[in-house]
């Protein structure tokens, strides 16, 4: 497996291998380097003609062979794109033997293709060679881990967007907004369409990127809490227990999880009464971008199991406070409890 930037190396110099499976949370960075790799093997005036792309949810070893076997047209190479291959991760749109087939294809793919694959990892704790199907992949193909980027690269992608838009930014606010955005183009690129119409008429200013972009920790017991929502009590309490190693106090933690299901409970309330995100965001004084995403939490949600997980976090502050409990373990059960009422 190789990194990044490794593979932009081979990609600027031009030694590029035939197979590639990129692994990664940030679909429009694979994306781009996909199309990085097609540019540099084919020209743009033969593409019409030795470019495919497959549906990797509907793909079958059949669809794969088909569009590798047929002969490039007037073109050294034909460049086949495989896009959500996330039957590299589950390995359920294939049956044992299929599977080993198509792991067999990419250790031979013929000499004019370019086979090229990429697969949506789950969120940034989630690790590509801990799936069977990437990890026997790797020894087939190039296998390239799209982790977290650095700063300076993002500072520049969101530079050339803020271009796109005419819009300009100052290096210290620049700075500020990727300090406390998501490391991820699509939502960088989001972010920025968002606080370019917001400062319409002037310039960006610090308090423009705080009304629009919330806290690391907001963020964090929003991802909690849509893990719980989604049933993964596994994923809330490995993200719980990475918050607590980064040094955030448990007793901070249950305070926001609390106040998460309380804003969910109010804002879920007015938008029955079909108050539109606007008029939300002007009682409760939020933005109304965040009233829109609280809106699509809260449907996962009902009253009661709101009032239930709100009782949940009330009970745990009270035992939280007696000397002969465990906090850490008071967490963990509060957790379980939430997602068990979630699904009720």
């Amino acid at each position: 497996m190789i990194k990044l930037q490794e593979l932009e190396k081979q990609i600027k110099d031009g030694k590029l291998n035939n197979s590639y499976l990129l692994a990664g949370t940030d679909e429009a960075l694979m994306k781009s380097l996909i199309d990085n790799i097609t540019d540099k093997v084919l020209p743009k005036d033969l593409r019409d003609l030795n470019y495919i792309k497959l549906d990797g949810f509907k793909v079958s070893y059949e669809d794969i062979v088909n569009a590798c076997e047929t002969l490039p047209f007037m073109s050294e190479v034909k460049v086949v794109v495989i896009y959500r291959a996330n039957f590299f991760k589950s390995q359920k749109e294939f049956s044992e033997s299929e599977f080993k087939k198509v792991l067999d294809y990419y250790n031979n793919t013929p000499s004019h293709i370019v086979l090229l694959s990429y697969v949506l990892l789950d969120d940034k704790r989630d690790k590509p060679l801990k799936h069977k199907g990437i990890l026997n992949i790797d020894k087939k193909a190039t296998v390239v881990h799209i982790d977290r980027q650095k700063e300076d690269r993002l500072i520049r992608e969101a530079e050339n967007i803020f271009k796109t838009y005419n819009k300009e930014i100052g290096k210290v606010e620049l700075r500020y907004f990727i300090n406390k955005v998501e490391k991820n183009f699509e939502i960088i690129r989001n972010e920025i369409g968002k606080l370019v119409n917001y400062t319409e008429g002037r310039e960006i200013k610090r308090e423009d990127i705080d009304a629009l972009l919330p806290s690391k920790s907001e963020e964090d017991i929003f991802d909690l809490i849509d893990f719980i929502s989604d049933k993964k009590p596994e994923k809330a309490i490995v993200l719980m227990n990475d918050l607590v190693f980064k040094g955030e106090n448990l007793n901070k933690l249950l305070t926001l999880i609390e106040g998460q299901f309380k804003k969910l409970y109010e804002i879920k309330f007015q938008a029955e009464k079909n108050l539109n995100p606007q008029v939300i965001a002007g009682n409760l004084k939020l933005h109304p971008f965040v009233v829109e995403k609280l809106i699509k939490q809260g449907k996962k949600f009902s009253f009661r199991q709101l009032e239930d997980c709100m009782r949940l976090c009330v009970n745990t502050e009270k035992r939280m406070k007696s000397l002969s409990t465990n906090v850490l373990t008071e967490m963990e059960f509060l957790l379980i409890s939430t997602v068990r009422t979630s699904s009720r």
